[in-house]
């Protein structure tokens, strides 16, 4: 893929889509784990897409950098280019990104210990998700939720966050995402003295992961 990509770049040089292959590039990078190389094509990205002028654009490429420090563990670096991007999304009017942008905010405070700021992002971006009627992103945004609660201790609010989701999980085929919900529930009723409701649903958790070769997710 990389390899590919970087043959589309040579060609795309100086037309509209090099943008895209930038952009390409930085993704497939974070997939490789090299940050170094994916921040340089995702900067080299947004520049172009600061020259177009287009905001929605640049709310994504300020995005996918956010993302790339996230990634290499640097939430500092990353908050400076979370907050341009959801200025940009302001500006563009685009509440999917937004909601986006917001969830990734989020993200990034909870890396910083910092979940008030946490919490007041994800409530924005599930409130966004759910205006626009996307149901799957509402369901994720819950467990992003739950994930603050529990770094608040408050871990009765996130289990009843949690409680939300687990049925819809249970009707799905994504048994890893029901293992990660099924553990933090776990833990939400254990932080709350209630051991032997807190058991089952670690036990449950232990034995998808055990099926799909994963014993240390959480």
């Amino acid at each position: 893929a990389l390899a590919v990509a970087q043959d589309a770049l040579a060609l795309c040089k100086g037309q509209e889509s090099e943008a895209d292959c930038l952009n390409l590039l930085a993704v497939i990078n974070i997939r490789l784990a090299d940050y170094e190389q994916a921040a340089k094509y995702a900067k080299l990205c947004y520049e172009m897409d600061e020259k177009s002028g287009d905001p929605d654009m640049m709310s994504s490429s300020l995005n996918t950098l956010a993302a790339i420090y996230m990634a290499a563990k640097q939430p500092k670096e990353a908050e400076q280019y979370i907050l341009k991007g959801i200025e940009q999304a302001e500006k563009a009017n685009n509440p999917v990104r937004m909601a986006t942008l917001q969830a990734m905010a989020s993200e990034v405070y909870h890396s910083m210990g910092d979940d008030r700021k946490a919490l007041s992002y994800i409530e924005k971006a599930y409130e966004l998700d759910k205006a626009s009627g996307n149901h799957e992103k509402v369901m994720v945004r819950l467990v992003e939720k739950a994930s603050v609660l529990l770094g608040l201790h408050d871990y009765k609010q996130a289990e009843e966050t949690l409680s939300k989701v687990i049925p819809e999980l249970r009707q799905s085929t994504n048994r890893h995402s029901l293992g990660i919900v099924l553990n933090k529930m776990g833990m939400a009723l254990f932080s709350q003295q209630r051991v032997d409701k807190a058991v089952p649903y670690y036990q449950e958790a232990a034995e998808i992961f055990q099926e799909q070769g994963d014993p240390i997710s959480r």
